[in-house]
């Protein structure tokens, strides 16, 4: 019996041996190093750059953040709000009071707010307050519309006219001294003009008639 207990023994010390013979040779640290996690070198960087890509996230119908196969960049939270950019351009929307669009090397944009409208690009824009005003603007003349019942228009930002809708009356000036005023689409008005510095007028009866006075 004595002799089994030491028999056992020595196998049980001989196994234990053999395990840490067994046992990784490797440091810790080399190991770490090799995988590139060894704190030393600073921060693991992971060379394969599709983990770090954005990946679409759909949630419908409450939200979407998707790239389109164009480039461009959709947007939605909620059907009520949409925003599409890329490629120079962007457009967001606010269901149905709000929308805006630009694009840049275009130089255009436009939107609403509400019943409030504008637009601009090279050379001419335009704003309206839905129904009630339009105003549009280029380098070569002004209009804007009231009611609309009035409409005033600059051209050159030398010759002015103002009229009440439908014509009930009606006045243009300059800057040269002209002047003239007219009810119902010159049935009567008065004309001013200067000449060598002298002031003349004219009466306007029934559309064609000219009195100088």
């Amino acid at each position: 019996m004595r002799k089994r207990h030491g028999r056992l023994g020595f196998f049980l010390a001989l196994f234990s041996l053999s395990g840490c013979a067994a046992a990784p040779s490797t440091a810790p640290e080399t190991v770490l190093a090799a995988r590139g996690d060894d704190p030393g070198d600073g921060p693991r960087i992971d060379p394969d750059d599709r983990r770090w890509r954005r990946q679409p996230l759909k949630v419908p119908p409450l939200y979407l953040d998707a790239v389109t196969g164009s480039g461009r960049r959709l947007t939605m939270v909620t059907p009520l709000y949409w925003d599409i950019s890329g490629l120079g351009q962007r457009e967001r929307y606010f269901i149905p009071a709000f929308h805006h669009a630009s694009h840049e090397a275009a130089g255009v944009s436009s939107g609403h707010v509400l019943n409030y409208f504008w637009a601009s690009e090279p050379g001419r824009r335009w704003k309206a307050v839905f129904p009630i005003y339009y105003g549009s603007e280029t380098p070569a003349a002004s209009t804007a519309l009231y009611g609309p019942l009035y409409v005033s228009r600059e051209l050159g930002g030398s010759h002015r006219r103002r009229t009440v809708l439908p014509f009930v009356f009606s006045r243009e000036a300059d800057d040269t001294g002209y002047d003239y005023w007219s009810v119902g689409a010159r049935l009567f008005g008065v004309e001013k003009q200067f000449f060598d510095g002298e002031e003349r007028k004219r009466l306007w009866l029934l559309f064609f008639v000219r009195i100088p006075v």
